[in-house]
């Protein structure tokens, strides 16, 4: 629900949309929004068998659908998707996740020439790097201490908006917490 909330706001490029979520899940957010903005990416993720949903949304137009935990093979190709091939020099990609073992993948996928990345835990650090550098890609955790993933898509359409923000999410402790609530 979130998420509608968010395309209504703010437009953005791409989004992975995870398929179990409380409330709607993720096929039913995907069409919602395929119908408010049929121009965003989708890419479908999943820790769980969910073969018929992830068949019905590429059906639909999601682009790709990856089994969590993913790696970064299947990020590049994710990039490649969402990337002008024809850009000069590496793709500059912001991760922005509270999460070490994120930080660390991205971190790995610096380490091939074609992407320059840096990696902060939260919005803060994520906003202060925007504010000097100019990034292709921002992948960002929708769950995060302080502001949260959502809050901080909206503050890098306003920085940069020509950066295309990836909302990246799966089960953990702190979502179950927000749950409870």
């Amino acid at each position: 629900t979130k998420a509608i909330e968010l395309a209504q706001q703010v437009g953005f490029d791409v989004a992975f949309i995870d398929i179990r979520m409380p409330g709607m899940d993720g096929l039913e957010t995907f069409r919602k929004l395929r119908a408010l903005k049929p121009d965003t990416t989708v890419v479908m993720i999943t820790g769980f068998a969910e073969e018929e949903k992830m068949r019905v949304a590429m059906m639909e137009g999601a682009i790709d659908c990856m089994k969590k935990p993913f790696d970064i093979s299947e990020i590049r190709t994710v990039l490649a998707k969402v990337t002008p091939s024809e850009k000069g020099g590496p793709v500059k990609i912001l991760a922005v996740d509270d999460d070490e073992a994120i930080c660390g993948l991205f971190n790995r996928l610096g380490e091939i020439k074609s992407y320059s990345v840096k990696t902060v835990e939260d919005a803060e650090g994520a906003l202060t790097l925007l504010r000097s550098e100019r990034f292709d890609v921002a992948f960002v955790d929708v769950v995060m201490s302080g502001m949260d993933g959502l809050k901080l898509c909206d503050k890098i359409n306003e920085l940069s908006p020509k950066t295309s923000v990836v909302l990246i999410t799966g089960y953990t402790d702190k979502e179950k917490a927000m749950r409870t609530k």
